[in-house]
C-alpha cells in the first residue's frame, strides 16, 4: 500500500480526502498535518511516499517549503493539493521538484489517479491544470533580450557563484553584481535565482 501524509490546514478536508484514499484499495493515509512547521517534524519521523500538500498554508512560503522538502526527501513524491490554479505558482512548484498538482475541486479518481502516476514516477497534472499549461505553450513569448553583461553574470549564477564571487570575477561592485542580478530576475519573471537558473538551463542560455 502506498504510504501518503497529508498536510492540509482544514480538518474537515483532511478527513474528506482520508476516507477515499484509504477506500482506494492502492495507498492509505499514515498521518496529517495541520501546518509546515507540523509537517516538518513529523518527515523528520517517517518519510511517506507521497506527501499530499496544500500550497496555501498561512505559516510559512509554501513554494520555497516544496523545493526544500523535494530537496531533503528526494524519494518522496510531493503532489500539491490546494485551490490556486496561477501558472506562476504550478511552474515554480514542479521546477522545484514537485512530482503532481491537484486542484481542490477535481474529482477524487484524479486525486487517486495521481497517486498512482507518481508512484510510477511520471509527472500528473489535473486536466484543468493541464489545460493551463497547453494554453500557456501555445501563447507566443517575447523573446528574452539580455545584454553580454547580463550574459556573463547570468553564467555565473548558473555556476553558483555568489554576488561577491561574480562582482570580484567581473571587476565590478557588489552593488552592480546586485543589480544585474534583480534585473535577470525581472527579465525571466523569476521569484528566486533556482527557478531562474532553472529556467536559463531549459532556454539553454547558459553552457
Amino acid at each position: 500500500m502506498i504510504q501518503v501524509h497529508i498536510t492540509e490546514d482544514q480538518k474537515m478536508m483532511v478527513e474528506f480526502l482520508s476516507g477515499f484514499i484509504n477506500a482506494s484499495g492502492i495507498a492509505t493515509v499514515s498521518g496529517a498535518s495541520y501546518t509546515l512547521a507540523e509537517c516538518k517534524e513529523a518527515l523528520k519521523q517517517y518519510t511517506p511516499d507521497v506527501l499530499l500538500l496544500d500550497v496555501g498554508l498561512p505559516d510559512n512560503n509554501s513554494n520555497n517549503f516544496c523545493a526544500g522538502i523535494c530537496r531533503e526527501y528526494p524519494g518522496m513524491k510531493v503532489v500539491i493539493f490546494t485551490m490556486h490554479n496561477e501558472y506562476s505558482i504550478v511552474r515554480q512548484v514542479l521546477e522545484g521538484g514537485v512530482r503532481g498538482y491537484i486542484l481542490k475541486d477535481s474529482k477524487s479518481e484524479e486525486v487517486i489517479d495521481g497517486i498512482a502516476a507518481v508512484m510510477r514516477g511520471e509527472i500528473f497534472l489535473c486536466r484543468e491544470i493541464e489545460e493551463l499549461i497547453k494554453q500557456r505553450s501555445k501563447a507566443p513569448e517575447t523573446p528574452l533580450r539580455l545584454t553580454a553583461r547580463e550574459k556573463e553574470v547570468l553564467q555565473l549564477l548558473v555556476a553558483g557563484y555568489t554576488n561577491q564571487e561574480i562582482a570580484d570575477k567581473l571587476f565590478i561592485s557588489v552593488k552592480t553584481a546586485e543589480g544585474h542580478h534583480k534585473v535577470l530576475k525581472r527579465k525571466f519573471k523569476a521569484k528566486n535565482t533556482v527557478v531562474m537558473t532553472n529556467m536559463a538551463k531549459k532556454m539553454k542560455l547558459v553552457l
